[in-house]
């Protein structure tokens, strides 16, 4: 395939994608006010998510064609947006208007396991992922596990008795039965395993990437990893958010009953999730590849400076209340407080966070930073020109690490 032609492909996957997001969005708008059970809090999110994942695709397929986690991108897009609007389509046609819209329990059941499909070209892109090749010869048997999971959970769920997974309502209207149903019965146990295992290799593939890669593969691979940790925060998230808010006045249900922190968690999920897609992007394709470094500083001082407030918060709220309650009768004065303590300690305590992070994870950047500091305090009482040019060289030579350093006056 031709350069040209790779990009006419890859965009029009990308086209593909975006028309099933507009489908997806076309029936939400119709049956906006539909009483339906949760869709995780958010209906339609999948065709969002396709379209961020189709577009990083597009991306990477039209510059880098012999790259095939472009093409693995644009695959995952264009099945995420077919399921939601494939679930769309069937909730109009079984749930809100029975029997309005033809094969509505085809479209329900090709839901109920394309989504395996839709698992299978992430777990693929992880494997490959940046260069588009395996870490080494060695993992060629790894590529097995995704395909096995694939076809034995197809096998599995495309068979399997009673409501679609999906739709609880709905009986599969493919279900084996007999002979069939007994040695679907016999593998079903099995899927799972092969999934959690691919799962498994696809996520150390990019540690053992790790071990041999350069400097520039070495900052790809920070991408994800620092997408992939702020990942297992987000499910963290929402795993404590029901608990969060079972105790927390808070947290009041909104009109949905849905309790606010649990869907601030969920936010917190996708929006995660669509940065997935940019942060391989701008790995595979180098676009300001080094700014990672910039985020990870941010995220680890921002981080723990919010965690160290929210604990001086909630820590000062609960002393407070219990040395004033006397005094006050249970009035908000120390919320109030332990507010104004909180706002005056945040610069102070985001310096030392900044302090102890460029210390631990960026030694050579801090000592750096310390030798301009000497230097500088130096350079004010020094009146002999040539102890300047001796110092200034010594300073560079300190951070820098030249290879030569001379200084030239006119």
């Amino acid at each position: 395939m031709t350069d040209r032609a790779a990009r006419r492909v890859a965009w029009g996957l990308w086209l593909i994608t975006v028309a099933l997001s507009l489908v997806t969005v076309a029936f939400i708008a119709a049956s906006f006010g539909a009483p339906l059970p949760d869709n995780w809090g958010f209906r339609g999110y999948g065709a969002l998510a396709g379209t961020a994942f189709a577009t990083a695709g597009a991306l990477i397929a039209s510059r880098l064609p012999r790259n095939a986690v472009g093409w693995l991108l644009c695959g995952f897009g264009v099945t995420g947006a077919f399921i939601a609007a494939g679930q769309e389509y069937a909730t109009a046609a079984v749930l809100i208007r029975p029997r309005s819209l033809p094969a509505g329990e085809v479209v329900a059941w090709i839901g109920s396991w394309i989504w395996l499909l839709n698992q299978g070209f992430l777990l693929y892109a992880l494997l490959l992922f940046p260069d588009g090749r395996l870490p080494s010869p060695r993992w060629r048997p790894f590529m097995i596990l995704p395909t096995a999971a694939i076809v034995i959970g197809l096998f599995v769920f495309g068979l399997r008795p009673g409501p679609l997974e999906n739709f609880s309502g709905l009986a599969n209207p493919f279900a084996a039965t007999g002979a069939l149903e007994a040695f679907r019965s016999s593998v079903e146990g099995l899927a799972p395993l092969l999934f959690l295992s691919a799962i498994a290799s696809a996520g150390s593939a990019p540690l053992f990437r790790r071990q041999r890669a350069g400097a520039v593969e070495r900052q790809q691979l920070k991408w994800l990893a620092f997408v992939g940790l702020v990942a297992v925060v987000a499910l963290f998230a929402v795993i404590a958010a029901p608990v969060a808010a079972g105790r927390s006045l808070l947290s009041p249900p909104d009109p949905t009953g849905v309790p606010y922190v649990v869907k601030a968690s969920q936010a917190f999920v996708v929006v995660v999730f669509l940065a997935i897609p940019a942060a391989i992007a701008i790995a595979i394709l180098r676009y300001r590849l080094y700014d990672i470094d910039i985020l990870i500083n941010r995220a680890l001082v921002y981080g723990a400076t919010t965690a160290g407030i929210a604990t001086a918060f909630f820590a000062g709220i609960i002393l407070l209340q219990a040395l004033l309650r006397p005094i006050t009768s249970g009035s908000e004065i120390a919320v109030a407080v332990s507010t104004l303590v909180s706002l005056a300690l945040f610069g102070r305590l985001r310096r030392r966070v900044q302090d102890a992070v460029d210390r631990r994870f960026y030694r050579s950047r801090y000592d750096a930073s310390r030798t301009l500091d000497v230097f500088s305090v130096r350079l004010r009482d020094e009146v002999d020109l040539d102890a300047v040019q001796g110092e200034l060289v010594a300073a560079v030579r300190e951070t820098m690490h030249p290879a030569h350093a001379s200084v030239w006056l006119r």
